[in-house]
Formats: structure tokens, sequence, C-alpha cells
């Protein structure tokens, strides 16, 4: 009886689970409201966790498509993304001091900035955990600001069947190839 009176409850969370944003993605975008000291409004989010993502590959087992999007969906585990819109277009003079504060807030959280480009107003931050392992699975964190949208997105998978299409495209290209347990450059020849 339990059962069948908690069923509606457990299937009804399970659906805005869709919609809700995981801890650290939330953390990030909380981070760069505070920054920006400004407000916005949420024009979407979704999340896709585990069992989403298994039943995706699962289900494209049987679609042909490309090597590249099929080595995406192998790699995926969970993504998320939430898409705001601002109240306001940042400065161009809070860009650095903005880029500045999320870096240093996502340090403190246990994540390392790996890109981060700053161009006008138009700002790129990718994070990772501290203690990133590319030979299993892995986190990373996305910040986009570009006028008055902010994208946060994370996703989290297993870096290997990416990593497996690059060496391919590298290999048949000639442009790397493996020495031992390393990779050395040489150049193409004509």
């Amino acid at each position: 009886m339990a059962l069948v009176l908690l069923a509606p409850a457990i299937c009804a969370y399970g659906i805005t689970g869709y919609f809700r944003l995981g801890s650290e993605t939330k953390a990030l975008q909380r981070t760069v409201m505070k920054a920006m000291g400004g407000e916005c409004q949420k024009k979407f989010a979704i999340h896709a966790g585990w069992l989403t993502m298994g039943a995706v590959r699962l289900g494209t087992r049987w679609v042909n498509m490309p090597p590249e999007p099929r080595a995406a969906l192998e790699a995926l585990r969970t993504a998320e993304v939430g898409v705001y819109a601002l109240d306001e277009e940042p400065a161009q003079a809070d860009s650095g001091a903005l880029f500045q504060e999320v870096g240093v807030a996502m340090g403190a959280r246990g994540w390392d900035r790996i890109v981060g480009v700053a161009h006008g107003k138009d700002m790129v931050s990718v994070f990772i955990p501290h203690k990133a392992n590319l030979s299993r699975q892995i986190a990373c964190c996305l910040m986009v600001v570009s006028g008055r949208n902010l994208v946060i997105a994370s996703v989290r998978g297993n870096p290997g069947p990416l990593l497996e299409i690059a060496q391919r495209h590298i290999d048949k290209h000639g442009m790397v190839r493996r020495h031992g347990a390393g990779v050395s450059r040489e150049r193409q020849r004509g």
C-alpha cells in the first residue's frame, strides 16, 4: 500500500529532475550572479542523468550515425545545461573582475579552470576537478557569458571514446605518431 502511495511522488520527483540542475552547476550559476551583482531569469534548464543517457545510448545502437557523434554519446554519462537571461549586460571593464572572481570561487570548491577566454563582454570558462584523471570518468563545468545571455553547463563522462576518435583522426592525417608511451609531433611531408 505504501508503494502505491509513494509511486506517484517518486514519478513526479523523477520527471521534475529533468528540469533541475545539479549542485555544481547551480553553484557556478550562483557564483556568476554574485560576482555580477545582478539578477537573471531562467529561460530553461535541463538535466539528463545516467539512466536517461543509458537509454539514449541503448536506443541509438541501431541508428546509423558517423563515429564522432557515436563517440560523444558513448562518452557522456550525465549532462545538464541552464540558459539564463541577465537583467543587464556586463560592462567590458567588469569582465576581467568577473572572470577572476568566478575562478577563485570555483577553485575554493575544488575546480581548476582549464580554459578561460574573455573578449570584450563575452567570456568562456571551463573547469575540471582538481583531481581529474583522464583515464576514468571526468567532470567538466562550463560558463559562457555573451551579451545578456548566460549559459551554465556540466557534463560527466568517460573521455575514452572521444580520445580514441581524436587519435584515429591524428593517425589518419599522419600528424602525430606514438613512440612508446609518449607522443611526438612530426611534420607532414607534402
